[in-house]
């Protein structure tokens, strides 16, 4: 179940860019496309995921679903153990005071029955992905889960733009310590019940508001993922669109990727645009 959730909220730390249509439905649609397939940007969690009837209609006019990663497959628990543990034998226990170690322990242990010692060596995002679990005063719904139902439903397959261990293998790239930064904070807000401005961010994400979704973004205590935005967005928005167009060519589809994917000069929307 923590590795699901591990999954699910992977890359929740991305930004937002503006874009000036709100919405977060796209139709794809242009030369040696002979049926139109959609793009639509998700929020990995929220407390309500109800699928829209627009979003529902596109599903149902598509023939198959693409994710960030394959969400579905049956390794998906195997390949991510194998990529969490940190190098160098470092661990979270090192990298943080007593005191804040202390915390993470009690957090662990109230929230998911574990204390720290059982997951010391792993990664600091991995703790990120559990903290960003309990910022919303709501039990946990998925949009990403919400469209493989219907997938199933339609007995239609799942597959990823990427795979699962190039997603992870982007955090190696963050320095362990700016991930502490965050981690801190995330925790400290936790400690304060002050969940205010994730509540904003998925109010406006239900407004489909992505201008002032990109302000609240701009403006949180959580930069570390700002600092490294040509790893985590723009350099996967550029390899996601041949496939995307690739993959519309062959058969009608439908995307659903991050909405911090969709917009900006190098969103997944403008390359498109430029194709």
């Amino acid at each position: 179940k923590i590795i699901c959730t591990t999954a699910l909220v992977l890359l929740s730390t991305t930004s937002f860019y503006a874009q000036k249509q709100n919405t977060l439905l796209w139709e794809i649609s242009g030369k040696g496309i002979e049926k139109p397939s959609y793009l639509f940007g998700t929020i990995h969690i929220t407390c309500d995921a109800t699928l829209k009837p627009k979003v529902i209609d596109a599903l149902n006019k598509t023939e198959r679903l693409f994710l960030e990663f394959d969400m579905t497959d049956p390794e998906m628990a195997t390949k991510m153990m194998g990529k969490l543990q940190m190098t160098d034998g470092k661990k979270i226990s090192q990298l943080v005071t007593k005191e804040q170690a202390e915390k993470i322990d009690k957090f662990l242990k109230e929230n998911f029955g574990m204390p720290l010692s059982y997951v010391d060596t792993y990664k600091p995002f991995f703790f990120q992905s559990l903290f960003y679990t309990k910022m919303i005063s709501c039990p946990v719904q998925s949009f990403e889960n919400e469209l493989m139902k219907i997938t199933k439903e339609q007995n239609e397959k799942v597959y990823g733009l990427e795979t699962m261990e190039s997603q992870l293998a982007i955090f190696d790239k963050i320095p362990y310590e700016k991930q502490i930064e965050d981690l801190n904070k995330m925790l400290e807000s936790i400690e304060k019940k002050d969940f205010s401005e994730m509540e904003k961010l998925i109010t406006l994400y239900q407004d489909e508001n992505l201008n002032d979704l990109m302000k609240i973004i701009s403006e949180s205590d959580l930069q570390t993922v700002n600092q490294f935005n040509e790893d985590l967005l723009v350099n996967r928005n550029k390899n996601w669109v041949p496939i995307i167009i690739e993959k519309s060519k062959e058969q009608a589809t439908f995307f659903g990727v991050g909405a911090a994917h969709l917009a900006g000069e190098n969103g997944v929307i403008t390359l498109l645009k430029k194709q």
